[in-house]
């Protein structure tokens, strides 16, 4: 057995997935590590579109299409740290354009008396009802991601893990109401930003917290240090947090079989 990397298997409702990761001595930071978790969000959807298709049922995303980037998006700390990193990182020109957009969001936010009430939106103990009132008053805004160019995202492949996680299977003319139209959704149990969000809250010390996407700027310029949050053993907090996120999922997927029938939990429901 290779004993430079830790090699486990976990048991998704979309089936079983076998991770490899290396052994490291050195610190790493957490929202850099975050950026190889994420691509785990891929392989479940592949595996879910599997399943789907047997099922004579596809994926009707495409390119250009942008609806479900108009929807509210919810991330982890480390997750904003890498949206921090991306804008930062980005051209002068693009940077100031984005950062304009992600202020105008915010304005909007603030004008619709929303911008302090999404914030709690996602903590456990918020009834449904209201995560998926707060989703619709978010939608009817039109507010687009700061990301979001010519209907597509112009961050592909630092996207963050609920975009990756939502994928639609009925006709794309519904999603431009997706809160009065029969949107089905590929029925994913993975919601990989509440187990980062308890990643980071135990390595911090700091509640669990789960940031709109257009409040990301504003959320780590008040709280640098998720930037600089380093962990040690960074293998077994990958593993952690992965198992963490299994649990979660089989206990989703468990109670969705005792409540629905057919395509596993096929959901008809909006909000990322």
């Amino acid at each position: 057995m290779d004993q430079s990397s830790i090699n486990f298997d976990l048991d998704f409702p979309e089936g079983v997935v076998h991770f490899t990761f290396p052994k490291r001595d050195e610190p790493r930071l957490l929202w850099q590590l975050t950026e190889e978790i994420i691509p785990v969000a891929d392989t479940l959807a592949e595996m879910g579109s599997s399943i789907a298709a047997t099922f004579g049922k596809t994926v009707t995303c495409g390119a250009g299409c942008g609806v479900c980037c108009r929807q509210m998006v919810p991330l982890s700390p480390p997750e904003a740290a890498i949206i921090f990193d991306v804008v930062d990182k980005l051209p002068p020109k693009r940077k100031s354009d984005v950062c304009a957009a992600f202020s105008r969001a915010l304005v909007a936010l603030a004008k619709a008396g929303i911008k302090d009430e999404i914030s709690e939106v996602y903590r456990v103990s918020t009834d449904p009802a209201k995560v998926r009132e707060i989703n619709r008053r978010y939608f009817d805004l039109g507010i687009s991601c700061p990301f979001l160019q010519d209907g597509s995202c112009s961050i592909y492949s630092r996207r963050p893990s609920r975009c990756r996680e939502y994928s639609v299977m009925s006709s794309p003319q519904l999603c431009a109401d997706p809160f009065n139209n029969p949107v089905k959704r590929l029925p994913l149990t993975l919601k990989l930003s509440e187990s980062l969000s308890h990643a980071w809250s135990s390595l911090s010390g700091k509640p669990p917290v789960i940031i709109p996407l257009v409040k990301a700027l504003e959320w780590v310029e008040h709280n640098r240090d998720v930037c600089t949050l380093s962990v040690c053993g960074a293998e077994h907090v990958v593993q952690g947090v992965l198992e963490f996120a299994c649990t979660k999922a089989n206990k989703s997927a468990a109670h969705d079989l005792a409540s629905h029938s057919g395509l596993k939990n096929e959901q008809t429901s909006a909000g990322a």
